[in-house]
């Protein structure tokens, strides 16, 4: 009689494991941008840049603000952060389209955040 209960617990605890890393997967699925568009991505990073490196000079280039984010030791993909800049900076100085995508823009401005 005690087996039965232990297995009857045990079944229960599995089942409310598997709900809740199920429930986990799917909201991180459907999880959004937490931004509308490159241009306050771009500021976000330059706010989490500003903090992680002060001495960062006024009227910097994109470039030389990844560069001194790639002298942090910052984990991040940057052939896509660069991709990134260059299709903002094209934007911002070019006339192109505002691009649509800057993940690692994003992802950059995060574990700025987090190395603090």
């Amino acid at each position: 009689m005690v087996e039965v209960a232990y297995e009857i617990i045990l079944g229960g605890a599995v089942v409310a494991i598997y709900l809740v890393l199920a429930y986990q997967l799917r909201r991180r699925k459907g999880r959004t941008s937490p931004v509308p568009g490159a241009r306050q991505a771009f500021a976000l990073l330059e706010r989490e840049l500003r903090r992680a490196q002060p001495s960062l000079p006024s009227g910097f280039t994109w470039r030389e603000a990844v560069g001194e984010a790639q002298k942090l030791g910052v984990d991040a993909d940057w052939p896509e952060v660069g991709r990134e800049v260059s299709a903002y900076e094209a934007y911002r100085y070019g006339g192109e389209r505002e691009p649509a995508e800057f993940t690692g823009v994003l992802a950059l401005a995060s574990r700025l955040r987090s190395s603090r």
